[in-house]
C-alpha cells in the first residue's frame, strides 16, 4: 500500500523485541532482519538492506 514510512517503525520495533527476547543470532531475528530489508529494498534503500539481507543470511547459514 505504501505506507513505508509507517511501517519502518513497526519494523524496527519487532527487530528490536526479537533481539531483546531471543539473541542476534537466532532464527526468527534472522527473519526480522529480513523483514526490514524487505522493506527498505520495497523503499529503493538497496544501502540500508544489503548488510540486513547479509546478516539474516548469515544467522540462517549458521543455525
Amino acid at each position: 500500500m505504501g505506507a513505508y514510512e509507517k511501517a519502518e517503525p513497526l519494523y524496527l520495533k519487532a527487530l528490536k523485541i526479537s533481539e531483546k527476547l531471543l539473541g542476534e543470532e537466532h532464527p526468527s531475528t534472522a527473519t526480522s532482519y529480513n523483514n526490514l530489508a524487505g522493506l527498505y529494498r520495497a523503499m529503493g534503500a538497496y544501502e540500508k538492506a544489503e548488510p540486513l539481507y547479509l546478516k539474516a543470511l548469515k544467522i540462517r547459514e549458521n543455525s
